[in-house]
């Protein structure tokens, strides 16, 4: 009988150590936004069918719930570990390798992260000045604040997820925050001497496990950042 209550009890607290608010929060965010993103179209053409109505910005609403829905997955994807990349476990045998080449990517993902906030928050600021609304009473701009915190929220999850030591944590911000500062002393006329080696770096730090989602994103920043 002993055995089976600690049994009990060591099963109550995993449970009770795998509850998360949070996560079920956004589970449930998600869930919503995708029955809106299936009950909205369904709706607009019943409207527009029987009573000649219809949703006003209905496809503009399912444009940034298919957004949303895009980034509260990405966020719960980043919370769980599970996000595509290369397995790496095939090629990187020992321990100590794997532990480098995890923290060489999240650096790297981190900061393609924190780049892609900065971006996405100039985005949004220059949206604000436009009178554009969605269903002729929703900010746009106030739809599209949603990039800037999922990435941030990103960001943090990686970084926290990172290490368990505040020393490992605060290295690999070190490391990813040295990325913009040294791109933006570059001269213009020189930044598209970056494009090759930078795309031949994401493609290495692809092969040792940088999540496919931060690879396409540090290629976008690339292209962009060149083209400047």
């Amino acid at each position: 009988m002993a055995i089976e209550i600690a049994s009990t009890t060591d099963l109550l607290q995993v449970k009770a150590h795998r509850f998360n608010p949070g996560k079920y929060l956004l589970s449930g965010f998600t869930v919503f936004i995708f029955v809106a993103l299936v009950l909205i179209p369904l709706l607009e053409a019943l409207g527009r069918r029987v009573l000649q109505v219809g949703i006003p910005g209905a496809s503009t609403w399912v444009q940034h719930f298919t957004l949303w829905l895009g980034l509260a997955g990405a966020i719960l994807a980043t919370l769980r570990g599970r996000h595509l990349s290369i397995a790496t476990t095939g090629t990187l045998k020992s321990k100590s390798s794997l532990s480098v080449s995890k923290r060489v990517g999240s650096a790297a993902t981190l900061g393609i992260l924190l780049c892609l906030t900065w971006a996405s928050i100039f985005l949004v600021k220059f949206q604000k000045d436009s009178p554009e609304t969605i269903g002729g009473w929703f900010p746009v701009w106030l739809a599209q604040a949603a990039m800037p915190v999922a990435f941030f929220v990103m960001a943090l999850l990686v970084l926290w997820n990172v290490s368990e030591s505040l020393t490992g944590k605060l290295t690999i911000l070190i490391l990813a925050l040295m990325f913009g500062p040294l791109l933006a002393l570059l001269a213009p006329e020189m930044r598209h001497v970056l494009m090759t080696p930078g795309i031949i770096t994401l493609v290495g730090l692809a092969f040792l496990g940088m999540p496919l989602y931060a690879v396409l994103g540090g290629a976008a920043l690339l292209l962009f950042y060149s083209a400047q």
